[in-house]
């Protein structure tokens, strides 16, 4: 104990809360969020009877498409199609780069072509894919638009299969982003194999959803098709969540969120109490407090992230929902935090708290694509309660106008900043450093004066 005492006390603090947060945000999710994730788990239900999908094959042939490659998705391509029951499904073929924009972009052509509309003449199909020829930069508006449009002449179950192998170099790709998400509101499926030199991000916010991305390099392209034909033709298989309800999905997540912040909020309070020199580290009172105020954020932050999934995902921002979810549940546990230490301004900390939210569901998200998803998961967890105490800790140095150090004993010292809140010093269950050997309250220390002197701040 002594040991731990001595690391607590010669760190800055600023670090010992960014380190108790991201241990007790990985601690609960650990013990309590993964587990309770699993307990709640769904099987998907058996799949229906495969229905005739319309099948539009968007290829790009910009000119670093050149050489092996165009000739490996070529291939890859004609074997799909070979694989198809041509009696129940439709194959479109639109390829795309880009076409000479004219003076200063007046009277640009689009630069996709419609080489083969929807038919279940399978030779058809194969023909207009052996004529596939390269040239040109890589425009996926043209794509999405002429995809749109050969997409309207068919009914039905309707599907984009999108193969790129770069990033956008023409055209405005916000428009293609919108155009992707106008169809998928109308039902339409979107899937993306991306070579390594592709924009997944992109490519996620045209799909909807990062798991209907496919990476892919060569030598690898007829794996990535077939990868995408179990996807379109089995559908859930991309997404555990459509097993689902849409209420069964906020429940879970709700309680997930709950579960980090209240790690966030019991273990800062621990180290706090700890720092103190409490007798007792935590009480059962304060437990059932920070419990309750923590499902409350939880209930908050992971609702609106779940509602808003539906609203970004329709303008193409996949992600946005749960960096704002994770705001909310960092800003929620922040400020939860300033009713733990004494004189913390509240004004400043949920925003820094939503700051480090922000940051940790950015992490979440990149660990998530290239980790398993519990390895993601809990990674993130760590950083999102990281950057939480970070944030907490750098803004009680920021906002430290008047403070009073605690020297107990050798190297254990405590800093703790003066405010209109009172500080007390004694061996009762109310003061806020515990001092043996003294009366209860034995003193009290505070600033009147410190809204009028420092009125910015507050």
């Amino acid at each position: 104990m002594q040991a731990f005492n001595n690391i607590i006390t010669s760190c800055p603090k600023w670090f010992v809360l960014a380190l108790t947060a991201g241990v007790g945000c990985f601690v609960t999710a650990l013990l309590f969020g993964e587990p309770f994730l699993y307990f709640t788990h769904k099987d998907i239900p058996p799949l229906p009877p495969v229905l005739p999908q319309s099948v539009c094959l968007t290829i790009d042939i910009s000119g670093s498409m050149s050489g092996r490659k165009l000739d490996e998705v070529k291939r890859a391509a004609k074997n799909f199609i070979a694989r198809r029951d041509m009696t129940i499904d439709k194959i479109a073929l639109v390829s795309f780069s880009s076409a000479d924009g004219g003076f200063f972009g007046i009277g640009k052509k689009m630069g996709a072509t419609i080489n083969v509309a929807f038919t279940q003449n399978a030779q058809q199909a194969v023909t207009a894919i052996d004529s596939l020829s390269d040239g040109g930069r890589t425009d996926f508006e043209a794509a999405m638009q002429t995809s749109e449009k050969v997409l309207n002449t068919v009914s039905g179950e309707k599907v984009i299969l999108l193969f790129t192998d770069g990033q956008s170099s023409a055209g405005n790709p916000n428009n293609a982003k919108n155009i992707a998400a106008n169809l998928r509101s109308q039902g339409v499926r979107i899937f993306a194999i991306g070579t390594n030199d592709a924009d997944s991000w992109f490519l996620s916010s045209l799909t909807g959803n990062s798991k209907q991305v496919i990476g892919t390099s060569e030598g690898q392209f007829e794996t990535a098709f077939a990868q995408a034909e179990i996807m379109i033709y089995s559908k859930g298989l991309m997404d555990s969540s459509g097993a689902y309800s849409f209420k069964e999905t906020l429940v879970r997540v709700c309680i997930w969120t709950a579960f980090l912040c209240f790690g966030i909020a019991l273990f800062i309070k621990l180290i706090q109490n700890r720092l103190m020199q409490k007798k007792k580290i935590i009480r059962p009172q304060n437990i059932i407090a920070i419990l309750i105020a923590t499902t409350i954020v939880g209930v908050i932050a992971g609702g609106c992230g779940q509602i808003l999934f539906g609203i970004f995902s329709y303008f193409g921002l996949p992600y946005a929902d749960r960096i704002i979810a994770w705001a909310l549940l960092g800003g929620g546990s922040a400020y939860g935090l300033a009713f733990f230490i004494p004189n913390l301004n509240k004004n400043w900390v949920w925003k820094s708290g939503a700051t480090g939210g922000a940051l940790g569901a950015c992490a979440f998200i990149y660990l998530t694509q290239i980790l398993s998803d519990i390895s993601g998961r809990l990674t993130g967890t760590f950083i999102l309660g990281f950057f939480v105490g970070l944030m907490v800790g750098m803004i009680e140095s920021v906002c430290r106008t008047a403070f009073l150090k605690i020297n107990f004993s050798g190297n254990e010292s405590t800093t703790l900043n003066l405010g209109e809140t009172i500080v007390s010093l004694g061996s009762g269950r109310s003061d806020t450093v515990y001092v043996s050997g003294v009366i209860e309250n034995a003193m009290t220390f505070h600033l009147r004066q410190l809204l009028k002197t420092f009125p910015f701040l507050f």
